[in-house]
């Protein structure tokens, strides 16, 4: 089971799920992104392997304490997160493999992930390329984008910063058990709102 995660914007985290075989994939991408921390992420921002044979395992559960129990009721109980990079070392995303039972990748799949995960950096880019696919240039694509939209519009209204206002919506997504992505297209269509006063406004 696997998920390949593109970055195009940010240096902090990858964009979003690009390709999976496993339906779950883009809950637990959407998690780690709400939640702001999972071995995906980790793997990224490092550029070093995250290999977790038992994520259930304490040292696991105290490094991502919000992440893991979501990981079990999932059914995912091991992760290897392998970053994407570029013949000149620049970090686009990750390939992150899943398991749902604890175990180690053996050095046969080791090797195999690694070699995929050489080989899709440079395709995930080529794939990213308006001139050579000019249909990932449409936002229905990459609906994380919005979320920055959101929090920048929830800045506005609650007048916090930009980073305040992602935090809030983030536990707001994770409270309420609701896409983030969801309740960022409630605030930019004005479906929902905030104001200073509101509990937790300031």
């Amino acid at each position: 089971m696997s998920t390949a995660r593109p970055s195009r914007c940010s240096p902090a985290t990858p964009v979003g799920t690009w390709c999976t075989q496993l339906t779950s994939a883009e809950r637990i991408d959407e998690l780690e992104f709400t939640l702001g921390e999972g071995p995906s992420l980790a793997a990224y921002r490092s550029s070093v392997p995250e290999l977790h044979s038992d994520v259930a395992d304490p040292a696991a559960a105290t490094r991502w304490p919000m992440l893991v129990p979501e990981l079990v009721d999932l059914g995912v109980r091991a992760v290897f997160a392998f970053p994407l990079r570029l013949f000149n070392g620049a970090r686009i995303g990750v390939l992150e493999l899943y398991r749902t039972q604890p175990g180690r990748l053996d050095a046969h799949h080791y090797r195999a992930a690694a070699d995929y995960a050489a080989a899709l950096g440079p395709m995930v880019v080529d794939e990213l390329d308006p001139s050579r696919n000019p249909t990932v240039v449409d936002p229905a694509l990459f609906p994380r984008g919005k979320v920055h939209v959101a929090a920048g519009m929830m800045a506005v209204q609650l007048r916090v910063s930009p980073a305040a206002a992602l935090a809030r919506l983030r536990a707001m997504a994770f409270a309420q058990h609701r896409r983030i992505t969801v309740i960022a297209q409630d605030i930019i269509a004005a479906r929902l709102r905030f104001r200073p006063e509101d509990p937790g406004g300031n």
